[in-house]
Order: structure tokens, then sequence, then C-alpha cells
């Protein structure tokens, strides 16, 4: 079994924001097993911590985890994250960045110490209430017509239109 993604893909996503000169937020889940943050601050067993290079001071990005000290009401306070916590990171600006949902391999029974390997990954959840319709749903094993006979489709007519989306 491969390692997981996930702090591949938060050192990524952290530097991406960084280079576009915005602000990296980390949402964590405060309840996970590990978690050392400033109780007072968790609202619904959740964090959102503001990893700017200017708001923390000696940031370390492993695989495990994170770890950095940041002041909390003018009181310097030693954070860390285990990656199991980490449900994403996105830029305070406008909103863009990665959730990372439940990932095999880093279940919290690996943490602890006691895998279960008969343990089968939980199924992606939507995000903020957003389902899919069946439409938009494909079937994996749907099979696909490579052939060249088919007849090509019409050309649109008229001025091509773009849709502002934001």
């Amino acid at each position: 079994m491969m390692t997981p993604t996930r702090p591949y893909f938060l050192r990524a996503v952290y530097e991406w924001i960084l280079d576009n000169e915005c602000t990296p937020f980390l949402a964590v889940n405060a309840d996970a097993p590990g978690v050392e943050v400033p109780r007072e601050y968790v609202e619904d067993g959740q964090i959102t911590l503001n990893l700017a290079p200017s708001a923390i001071v000696d940031l370390q990005m492993t695989n495990d985890g994170i770890e950095f000290s940041a002041r909390f009401s003018g009181v310097a306070q030693l954070v860390r994250v285990p990656m199991v916590a980490v449900m994403g990171i996105f830029a305070r600006e406008n909103g863009q960045g990665m959730a990372f949902p439940d990932e095999p391999g880093f279940d919290v029974d690996i943490i602890e110490g006691g895998a279960d390997e008969d343990k089968a990954p939980e199924p992606l959840r939507s995000i903020d209430g957003v389902q899919a319709s069946d439409s938009e749903v494909q079937d994996e094993t749907a099979e696909v017509d490579t052939s060249d006979d088919d007849p090509e489709p019409p050309r649109p007519s008229g001025r091509p239109q773009l849709k502002v989306v934001k």
C-alpha cells in the first residue's frame, strides 16, 4: 500500500497559495486525537488556523503532521495538528484550495497503532449538501465508442458566447 497523499498535496497547495500572494488557512478537526490547539477558539469541533509566514513561527510540515508556534490573544502557543486531523487548506482571499476527505491509510487506528485492514474506505460525501444528479454520475464500467464512423456534431451558428462564472 502506498503512503497517504494528504501531506504532499497539503505542502503543494500551501506553497501555491503563498506563490499567489494569498493567506493560507488550515481547516482542522479539533476533536481528532493528538490535536493541540487553543480550545477557546474551537467551534463545532473545528478550528481554522492562519498559516501565513507573518502569523506563525517555526512551521514544520512532515508526513505525520504540522507543528508551529503562533500568538493567540497575545500569548505564544505551540500548535500540533496530526495529518489525519487536517480537513483542508484554502486561501482566505478567495476560498480556493483543497479539502481532504477521509483517506485509506490515514485512519485514526493507524495513528494509534492498530490498523484494521479489513475496513473498507468511506464513500465520498457531498460538499455543502450539494448532491450530484443521476445524469452527472457516470458508470465506471461504461464503454467508450472510439469508432470514427460517427458523424461530426453540427457546428454552432452565430457568435461564440462565453458565460462569466464567479
